[in-house]
């Protein structure tokens, strides 16, 4: 990186996500980026911790993780000047894969070296932020089961699907949203602020993190010969309202009621006591602009 060029950034790197490839990482850093810093989470929180030490030495501070990490660094820079990136190592990636963000080290540091930076919206669920997607019933059910895995990676949350999806029972949940109330039994209650949950399933279609909006996907309980035909649709981004499916849009406040308390942040295993309160904060958060960003996925595109 020339030095007009050059931006301070910091690689935050979790060597517990879900590939582990941190020491190709941390290889080509070396040999190709020798003037980008780095340094390794030791554990949990250690993130928040390394952000406020180095907040005044870098610029861009990079990601480099799961959704989990992601969801740290977005806590750690919000409502402030600083900007993130992500260098996707987790195994479902639902923020870096909608914002363009891939495991390419020229690529990232590319995009870091031409400095557009966005603008994006984070969801405040009660004290938690969410950069991606959050919520209550059968994903959250398997977030939980997953954590308790012995391995990460996208083997075990397969395995954990496959338990969980079968003697799940839908949950009764009441949505008090846009001066509306929704009560009923779902299978499924999540707040999107992109359109996928990770690994390219669309979930939410409309969802845009930078339109000052959140979406709610409602999921009534069907038939399980449906499931199939939905998984086919989910990943190919055609998913749309039915008599089991119904999405709102949303930029006020949302209280949600449910006698779950297993909730999921980005994909990490929370438990909440209702009623959960949902709100919008509006452009709080900076991001690097990636070259393979689009109109579908993001608004803020020139």
């Amino acid at each position: 990186m020339s030095e007009q060029n050059k931006v301070r950034t910091l690689f935050i790197i979790n060597p517990n996500s879900g590939f582990k490839l941190t020491s190709q990482l941390i290889r080509g850093l070396m040999m190709s980026y020798p003037s980008v810093d780095y340094v390794l989470t030791k554990y949990a929180g250690h993130l928040t911790e390394i952000v406020k030490e180095k907040f005044n030495d870098y610029e861009v501070f990079v990601a480099a993780g799961g959704d989990g990490t992601v969801n740290e660094l977005a806590r750690a820079i919000e409502n402030t000047e600083k900007i993130m990136a992500v260098f996707p190592l987790g195994s479902g990636n639902g923020f870096a894969r909608e914002l363009g963000f891939k495991f390419n080290l020229q690529w990232i540091i590319n995009d870091i070296r031409k400095f557009n930076v966005i603008r994006i919206d984070t969801i405040k669920i009660n004290n938690y932020t969410s950069i991606n997607l959050s919520g209550v019933g059968l994903d959250s059910h398997i977030a939980h089961a997953f954590h308790l895995m012995p391995w990460r990676g996208i083997g075990s949350y397969v395995i954990s699907a496959i338990k969980a999806i079968m003697p799940f029972k839908a949950l009764e949940v009441t949505i008090k949203t846009n001066g509306n109330i929704y009560n009923d039994k779902y299978i499924l209650v999540s707040i999107a602020n992109t359109r996928q949950f990770g690994n390219n399933a669309i979930v939410a279609p409309m969802a845009k993190p930078d339109d000052g909006r959140y979406e709610i996907l409602m999921v009534k309980p069907f038939p399980h010969y449906l499931y199939p035909i939905y998984l086919i649709k989910m990943f190919g981004g055609s998913i749309k309202p039915n008599k089991y499916i119904n999405f709102l849009m949303c930029n006020g406040e949302t209280i949600i009621e449910t006698e779950s308390r297993e909730f999921h942040i980005d994909g990490e295993p929370v438990l909440l006591e209702s009623p959960i309160k949902v709100t919008i904060n509006k452009s709080s958060v900076l991001v690097i602009q990636t070259k393979r960003m689009r109109k579908k996925q993001i608004s803020d595109i020139a």
